[in-house]
């Protein structure tokens, strides 16, 4: 694909001086962006992108106890926050988004804050969204638990409205997250809450819930069903027929799923494996240590997310290897916690220059 053979052209110009995004700097495309398949588009989205900061008292009590927390509960590496929704769209273009949900078909589970008990605080939330049947949005229960939107219905609801005031955007592209892990799992004994997994009756409950937010206006949703079309199945389609045009997808929202064993494509695409017959998304979260991954499934067709930070270690160091790696993988999807430095370490950000949605295999910088 272009995309894996301009790599080295982008990385010599970049050493040049010169800056890829300028359409002088990679003269002799003439056409059309809006005729090229999606897959030819990278675009810049944001990780956790419903999550607020860790209410200070609970963080730092946390903090104190880093040394013997589970790898994935490490406090330091919580220490970010996001802008609403509309400000990420808006301001800072990203045209990606992660949401992390729990399943609580009966409402209510996730309404008590169990960790507020470690600082002596009440557990009572306040927040009566959190009292009605459907999926909650949130990183770790009882633990970090503070959200733009209490539930996964708002959130989508807020896409959807944004969306339908800004029908030419780019293809938005939403990384879903079910959680059924837990500190219960790991401290049964302290009373935090219980979760429930997400069985075939859990994800048809999810698939529901998507469908209920954009009943207006199904074809929204850009589907596995749709790319397939009559092939035998997405790497077919693929292959044969390709991604459709950026013309056809401007306004269009694709459902991406970190999806659970046995879970068939309805109307959300699972990352897979390149090769498997629902594979169409494929995620290499490290550019670094898989950058000839990301380089082959791209040239193979698939469209690829990769982060280009982790953690919060670039944003502290301003190192901006791992970033760079991401853009020239060719990965459409690049994920970020900072898509605006955070001052208090260093000026690292992941931006396109001059409040660009996107850009092209070839440089191009591309607008909604």
């Amino acid at each position: 694909m272009r995309a894996l053979r301009l790599v080295p052209v982008l990385l010599l110009l970049i050493g040049c001086g010169k800056d890829p995004s300028d359409p002088a700097a990679l003269a002799g495309s003439v056409e059309s962006i809006d005729s090229l398949p999606i897959n030819r588009i990278q675009v810049i989205g944001s990780h956790n992108s419903y999550r607020r900061r860790t209410p200070s008292p609970l963080f730092e009590f946390l903090l104190a106890l880093d040394w013997i927390l589970p790898g994935e509960y490490k406090t330091k590496q919580l220490d970010y926050t996001h802008e609403p929704l509309a400000d990420q769209l808006d301001q800072y273009r990203m045209r990606s988004f992660e949401f992390d949900f729990y399943h609580d078909p009966d409402g209510g589970r996730f309404y008590y804050r169990q960790g507020n008990k470690l600082v002596g605080q009440s557990t009572d939330s306040g927040v009566p969204e959190l009292k009605l049947p459907g999926s909650k949005m949130l990183h770790i229960a009882d633990v970090d638990y503070l959200s733009h939107f209490p539930t996964l219905s708002q959130g989508l609801a807020a896409l959807r409205d944004w969306s339908d005031a800004h029908p030419t955007h780019l293809p938005i592209f939403v990384l879903m997250e079910p959680k059924d892990d837990s500190l219960d799992d790991t401290i049964p004994w302290f009373g935090f809450t219980k979760v429930l997994k997400w069985d075939a009756a859990a994800m048809a409950y999810l698939e529901q819930e998507v469908a209920a937010v954009f009943q207006a206006n199904p074809s929204k949703i850009f589907t596995p069903a749709e790319l397939r079309g009559d092939a035998a199945d997405l790497p077919t389609a693929i292959a044969t027929k390709g991604w459709p045009a950026l013309a056809q997808m401007r306004g269009r929202i694709v459902f991406l799923l970190f999806a659970p064993p046995g879970y068939s494509p309805g109307l959300m695409f699972p990352f897979s494996e390149p090769g498997q017959p629902d594979a169409a998304f494929v995620r290499y979260d490290d550019p670094v240590k898989d950058y000839d991954k990301i380089r082959a499934a791209v040239e193979a067709g698939y469209m690829v997310r990769t982060r280009a930070d982790d953690g919060t270690v670039e944003a502290r160091s301003g190192d901006t290897a791992r970033r760079d790696k991401a853009f020239a993988s060719g990965a459409q999807i690049v994920c970020t916690d900072y898509y605006r430095p955070d001052k208090r370490w260093s000026d690292y950000a992941v931006v396109f220059p001059d409040g660009a949605s996107g850009r092209t295999d070839t440089g191009q910088l591309v607008s909604d």
